[in-house]
């Protein structure tokens, strides 16, 4: 009887750690694409109600379904202290593998509640059409407002509805939802000129840049680089350097390239700086990259996005 009651006991002391569970890292994030590939929402603490997220999952689905893009949304109480939330994202679609694989066309959204801040991590075949000044907006435009205000529903889905609208009908179409939402013409103007104009000079400035981080130095092959592996080896209360291993696809050779992402007062990394290194021609044994969850495509970062507090 006495071995009944202390075995009672520990399964309810079980139950309660795993619900007090408040701090998260990348490994403990449940990938909901290895039961169900038409779930898209990790939500491990329940924040989300079940209809935001069967909503949610449905707009992904559709996504991926017309082959625009495979988007992972994470929502948490907390990430580990000793994480940040650029980094917790990039991670992220790098080990699920976010996005299909040669189209790296996969987009992280994360929301951290005690930390207040919202973090987008897109692949390489996403820049084009959703630019980190595109993706700040739909965060302090659509998400923001809601989130800084505890709702967590009508912030998280705002944030989704835009990047589908964006994904399957152009920019236009954020432009006019702006004009009804607020009603105010000129700030429709403004939406037009930001959402037309500017997007296709940064789309062009995008592809021109990388074309040239992708082109290998030894085979000179365009667009042949891919990113295998990447880590953190300095950060500062101002900045964060990563390094970052790519691998030609036709030759083998490697290249490394560090970068350092500057904050932008705390409300986002961005504009970094980096340094090409040419490393030995297939070197090493290998990066896998992570393990790409059973649903997603095997998709990579391209360390493109933006950050936002709320």
């Amino acid at each position: 009887m006495k071995r009944l009651i202390a075995t009672f006991l520990l399964l309810i002391l079980c139950a309660f750690s795993l619900q007090a569970q408040t701090s998260y890292t990348v490994d403990q994030v449940p990938n909901v694409q290895l039961r169900d590939r038409t779930r898209f929402v990790s939500d491990p603490a329940g924040i989300l109600s079940g209809e935001t997220v069967q909503t949610i999952d449905s707009l992904l689905h559709a996504l991926r379904t017309r082959g625009l893009a495979e988007v992972a949304v994470v929502i948490l109480p907390s990430i580990a202290a000793d994480d940040d939330p650029y980094f917790f994202a990039h991670n992220l679609l790098n080990r699920w593998g976010v996005g299909e694989k040669g189209k790296d066309n996969g987009l992280v959204i994360l929301i951290a509640q005690q930390e207040r801040e919202i973090q987008f991590e897109t692949g390489y075949g996403l820049e084009g059409v959703l630019p980190d000044a595109l993706c700040k907006r739909i965060q302090t435009q659509y998400m923001v407002p809601a989130l800084a205000k505890g709702e967590w529903d009508k912030g998280t889905e705002a944030g989704v509805r835009a990047v589908y609208e964006i994904l399957t009908e152009g920019t236009w179409a954020l432009a006019i939802r702006s004009d009804t939402t607020t009603g105010n013409n000129d700030f429709f103007l403004t939406s037009v000129i930001f959402t037309l104009i500017i997007p296709i000079g940064i789309l062009l400035l995008f592809t021109v840049m990388a074309s040239f981080r992708k082109r290998c130095p030894v085979c000179k092959k365009k667009r042949a680089l891919r990113l295998v592996r990447s880590e953190r080896i300095a950060s500062t209360s101002t900045s964060n350097t990563t390094r970052y291993i790519y691998r030609c696809k036709h030759c083998g050779h490697q290249v490394e390239r560090i970068v350092t992402h500057h904050r932008n007062n705390g409300s986002g990394l961005g504009g970094g700086r980096g340094i090409f290194m040419g490393g030995p021609r297939g070197f090493g044994g290998g990066f896998g990259g992570g393990s790409f969850g059973g649903g997603f495509g095997g998709g990579m970062s391209g360390g493109g996005g933006a950050r936002s507090r709320f």
